[in-house]
């Protein structure tokens, strides 16, 4: 569900996502097989203001999901070789997101730019986890046992100089 509402040239607007997972698998190969369940909300929320006719501030945080992929969580072992082994975890867990932005956008009639600063904390990273079984066996599979912290800025023009022809850059 979302909720949005405008005054003059303030907006806000408050979002929330309600999300069921469930996956099953079955590996042939054992007779063995894996189930998981998980229930997640997703909220985000947006403030913008427009000042004038050519700038407009804005600010959201959003809430993010990256789900294990099949390859993660199958367990199926590999065998490459006698010093390689490899096989997923079916005990693995999303990652999640948490999403800052801070957004500025210039209007004209012949040009818009978008300067954005962002910050993201992700935690429950899935990550690569290898150990040596013995002495010559090297054994990887995935955890979540990460976080991970990113930020940085975004430029974006988009030019309307011709009629017939509109250029991007980033």
């Amino acid at each position: 569900g979302t909720f949005s509402h405008k005054i003059g040239g303030f907006k806000f607007k408050a979002g929330l996502r309600m999300e069921y997972t469930h996956t099953y698998g079955d590996l042939v190969t054992t007779g063995t097989n894996f189930t998981k369940s998980y229930f997640d909300l997703f909220p985000t929320l947006s403030f913008s203001q427009k000042i004038g006719d050519m700038n407009e501030f804005q600010i959201s945080y959003a809430r993010r999901i990256t789900r294990p992929n099949i390859w993660r969580l199958n367990p199926f072992v590999n065998k490459y070789n006698t010093r390689y082994i490899y096989f997923g975890n079916p005990e693995l867990t999303p990652e999640f997101t948490n999403s800052f932005e801070f957004n500025h956008n210039l209007y004209s009639k012949i040009l818009n730019l978008t300067t954005s600063i962002f910050y993201r904390n992700s935690y429950d990273v899935m990550s690569n986890y290898s150990y040596m079984q013995d002495s010559i066996t090297t054994v990887t599979t995935y955890r979540n046992d990460a976080q991970s912290q990113a930020y940085g800025t975004d430029f974006i023009l988009r030019s309307y100089v011709l009629k017939w022809l509109t250029m991007n850059a980033t």
